[in-house]
């Protein structure tokens, strides 16, 4: 197996295809893609950056397309693969957003894969178990000994060992039938034997290597496929069983239902007997409503002496004229809505003045800083690079200290005219926030004034309403008479 190129699209920057030839060297100035085209080998191996976090969260670091990171191989077999690692957002029903990291594998040809271990397992059979990446100082320090037992290392097996149908098998058995599941599981133990005995055998004589796993790969699949069918047809059962219930319950609701059919005419009956008595009791109540009639004549004619009187209703009316006198006019508050905007205008104006003078201050002071050092370091005389004072210079400095001396004078004075620019600024700023606080605080003012206003004439409203409320209770209770008083007559 040989690697002939390398793809990759949005790692730190580098999108492209590297082509190679078996023994490359890949140079470049600094931020060219060297290091990225090297990264995106050791994810497409490994699935991860070597040496970092497994987890696609700690690839997607690596990024920079927000629509993700993708590298993958091509080999001289034709075979080429592309791993993508992709960054989810969704927002829940209740408008909680989650995040989520993942990572896809496309193969090309596919043999079928469709779950990301499979395509795992397709990718490493077909580019073999070897390092991302190798230390050549670190494998010239080994030992002849331990160098053959990281070269056989590479191969995933033991020195001398091929893959054929035993070690297909021993490894099945090493890897599944464990003591703890003897242990726990006797039954399941000797099921998963079983099992690993009839996918051995579908290690036919004669087939390769691969084709004999991927043959073993189907026969489990197959298996896999007849034990979910079985947990739906017993999902199905269990389906009917409920039906069934259901059923049964249905019929024990309409047993109630008669039941509670019976217990409502035994109800009629009750409240049959129940009139029966209250036209009994009616009987003996025509007598004494007679003697009521006589009564009722007597509250005519008070009722009418009553009405005969004048509705006086001036204390009510009184009232009112006095509330409605006592409710103000509301007049408009003044608007400074567009001063404040104006002065919040400015205030981010000069904030971001402010920001941008900081920066430069600082970076006019490191200059000055570095400046003074190189000043004292000519002035010093000792033979060291400007730099850095741990490197030898045997350079004269000497007739360049002039010419640093006007560079730092000039520094000086850009600093400090660079200070009062941003002494300037904050004090513009801080006229602009005492302003908004004033600004605020009338507005405040007003709307406390306002409220009270309209809190009195809520008041003065209410008691408006009272009175009003009262005048015309006193007409209907009139009305009431009146009209109560037409019945009295007209049932006498």
């Amino acid at each position: 197996m040989r690697i002939t190129s390398i793809h990759g699209r949005g790692i730190k920057g580098w999108t492209g295809e590297q082509s190679l030839s078996g023994l490359d060297i890949i140079t470049g100035r600094n931020g060219s893609g060297n290091t990225p085209r090297l990264q995106a080998r050791g994810i497409a191996l490994l699935g991860h950056a070597p040496g970092a976090d497994k987890r696609p969260g700690a690839t997607l670091a690596l990024a920079s397309d927000p629509e993700g990171l993708h590298v993958g191989l091509t080999l001289d077999s034709g075979f080429r693969f592309t791993r993508s690692f992709i960054r989810e957002t969704k927002r829940g029903r209740e408008g909680v957003v989650s995040v989520t990291d993942r990572q896809t594998i496309a193969v090309s040809p596919s043999r079928g894969e469709k779950t990301l271990s499979a395509q795992e397992s397709r990718v490493f059979a077909e580019c073999g178990n070897f390092p991302a990446a190798l230390d050549v100082g670190e494998f010239l320090g080994m030992t002849p000994s331990q160098r053959r037992t990281f070269c056989l290392g590479l191969l995933g097996q033991e020195q001398g060992e091929a893959i054929d149908r035993e070690w297909a098998g021993s490894y099945l058995r090493k890897s599944l039938l464990s003591p703890l599941l003897q242990a726990n599981d006797p039954d399941g133990y000797q099921t998963m034997g079983h099992l690993i005995a009839d996918c051995l055998d579908e290690w036919r004589p004669g087939l390769d290597p691969q084709d004999a796993l991927q043959a073993m790969s189907d026969w489990a699949k197959s298996k896999q496929s007849e034990a979910n069918k079985r947990a739906r047809d017993a999902q199905g059962a269990v389906r009917e069983l409920a039906e069934l219930k259901a059923r049964v319950e249905q019929t024990d609701r309409d047993l109630s239902a008669n039941e509670d059919e019976i217990a409502r005419l035994q109800e009629q009956l009750v409240a049959c007997e129940s009139d029966l008595a209250t036209a009994r009791e009616r009987a003996k109540a025509a007598g004494a409503r007679r003697a009521a009639v006589e009564d009722l004549r007597a509250q005519v004619e008070a009722l009418g002496a009553d009405l005969a009187s004048p509705l006086d209703v001036s204390a009510h009316e009184t009232a009112l004229s006095e509330a409605q006198t006592c409710i103000r006019e509301v007049q408009a508050p003044v608007d400074r809505s567009s001063e404040a905007d104006e002065l919040q205008k400015r205030r981010t104006t000069e904030t971001a003045r402010r920001a941008d003078l900081t920066t430069k201050l600082a970076e006019a002071k490191a200059t000055l800083g570095q400046a003074e050092r190189t000043l004292v370091q000519i002035g010093a005389g000792r033979s060291v690079c400007v730099i850095h004072d741990k490197i030898g210079c045997p350079k004269d400095w000497s007739t360049a200290r002039e010419h640093f001396d006007v560079a730092v004078t000039g520094m000086r004075e850009t600093v400090s005219v660079l200070q009062s620019d941003l002494d300037q600024c904050g004090d513009a700023l801080a006229a602009i926030d005492t302003r908004l606080k004033e600004i605020a605080a009338a507005d405040r003012l007003d709307s406390r004034n306002l409220a009270e206003i309209h809190a009195a004439n809520a008041q003065a409203q209410k008691a408006a309403n009272e009175a009003a409320s009262a005048i015309q209770a006193a007409k209907l209770r009139r009305q009431h008479d009146e009209e109560s008083l037409g019945q009295l007559k007209a049932s006498l």
